[in-house]
């Protein structure tokens, strides 16, 4: 398929992309609010930060499989690519739900008395 040709692909996909990236850094900054709201000093959080970070970590790597499947789809017919970003964004949706959900259910860290 054509650089052109994914590139309109593209655009038919691109508001389901969009919500998905700001869907990532809205997640993003969650996760940064966090971190900034506990004491990363004490040691008793080490296990929560370790999770956190983890999670943001995550997200970046979404963020950046994203990245890779345009040039992916260059090498595809239309049918495929249309298939290919399908999958690819409903699996996409699912992994930062299941991250959405393991933030909202982080234990509340201990933080350090004033």
């Amino acid at each position: 398929m054509s650089d052109n040709a994914v590139k309109q692909l593209m655009e038919f996909f691109s508001h389901r992309w969009d919500g998905l990236m700001t869907g990532h850094k809205k997640l993003l900054s969650d996760i940064e609010h966090v971190i900034k709201d506990i004491d990363v000093i004490r040691h008793e959080n080490v296990e929560f930060r370790t999770k956190l970070y983890s999670l943001g970590e995550r997200v970046v790597a979404l963020e950046a499989r994203e990245d890779s499947i345009v040039d992916k789809c260059s090498s595809m017919t239309r049918t495929a690519c249309t298939e290919f970003l399908t999958r690819n964004f409903s699996d996409m949706t699912s992994r930062m739900s299941q991250i959405e959900g393991e933030l909202k259910h982080l234990p509340k860290p201990k933080t350090a008395k004033k």
